[in-house]
């Protein structure tokens, strides 16, 4: 009985981590997508001062 509910409560433990694992990534593509824009940005006022 007791062993059951300490099973439930790992399952949704790592399903909770999963999840924080997951949006990690999410924002770390953000801030890569971030970074890209950047240097297009940084690209473009290179191109506009020749």
């Amino acid at each position: 009985r007791k062993s059951l509910e300490f099973l439930k409560v790992c399952m949704v433990r790592k399903k909770k981590d999963r999840e924080e694992e997951r949006k990690e990534r999410e924002r770390e593509r953000e801030r890569e997508r971030e970074r890209e824009r950047e240097r297009e940005r940084e690209r473009e006022r290179e191109r506009e001062t020749e």
